[in-house]
């Protein structure tokens, strides 16, 4: 966990950072340089790039992290599934071709016009996946009649004990959460780490609090962005501004803080 005084100097170093964007630095040819300053210019040199009148750059000092196996060996499992539903496609020629498109990570996401097409398009991909000897479980469905008919070890574990009068609970897709009964997406913004009298309204928040707050709503797919994009925006005025991470946000930005959340 960084400290007070880790965040303080970050915060220097960025500063400092565009503070010299527009000088012109020369290093003499045969200058002997540690290789912290190496691996920075090699970085600088790599990174950066022009945008209308100013320079992008990646951070100087950030750690590099390599995972040279990760990309091939991804490639190689996927091949290895695709290859296994190649064997025998005319068998379950919907469910194969549907694995191949609506598998995202190791979520598998499709829809139906029908309980009925539903439960056999579930059936099939299952009956693939087992000729693979994958088992894919943890199955939700919005048609309580389509679950109520797949074995209950491959029903997610909170559809397991079904209430025929109760409703479906809202669970993570994809990390969204997503409403069966309603078929949507959903946002909880609880902001259960966010200071009680901030949310209250008691005190303002720092600059450290809004920046919690802003990042605490998850939305990779840009669902809610003319909600986010308010609070990015006092982001940028609270940096502005020049406070420091644990300063209160100047009273100035009070009405927007308050407009956003």
């Amino acid at each position: 966990m960084a400290t007070k005084d880790d965040v303080d100097v970050l915060h220097d170093l960025v500063k400092k950072q565009w503070n010299i964007d527009s000088l012109e630095i020369r290093i003499p040819a045969k200058i002997s340089l540690s290789k912290q300053d190496v691996r920075a210019e090699e970085i600088l040199n790599r990174t950066m790039k022009r945008i209308g009148d100013e320079f992008e750059t990646g951070l100087l000092w950030k750690s590099c992290v390599s995972l040279p196996e990760s990309k091939i060996n991804a490639f190689t499992r996927l091949k290895c599934v695709e290859r296994k539903m190649d064997r025998d496609p005319e068998r379950y020629p919907d469910a194969t071709e549907a694995i191949k498109k609506l598998h995202y990570m190791d979520d598998y996401l499709d829809c139906a016009n029908s309980e009925t097409e539903a439960l056999k398009q579930i059936n099939d991909v299952i009956a693939v996946h087992k000729r693979a000897h994958f088992n894919i479980c943890n199955w939700i469905c919005n048609s309580k009649d389509v679950l109520k008919q797949i074995n209950r070890h491959l029903v997610a574990h909170t559809e397991k004990n079904l209430d025929v009068d109760g409703e479906i609970p809202i669970e993570r897709i994809l990390g969204l959460w997503w409403d069966p009964k309603e078929d949507c997406f959903t946002f909880l913004t609880k902001f259960q780490k966010i200071n009680s009298q901030v949310m209250e309204g008691k005190r303002l928040p720092t600059k450290r609090e809004v920046l919690r707050t802003v990042m605490s709503i998850y939305d990779p797919l840009g669902y809610i962005t003319n909600f986010t994009i308010q609070g990015k925006i006092l982001l940028q005025d609270i940096w502005r501004s020049g406070s420091s991470w644990d300063d209160e946000i100047t009273s100035s930005l009070e009405q927007k803080w308050f407009t956003c959340f």
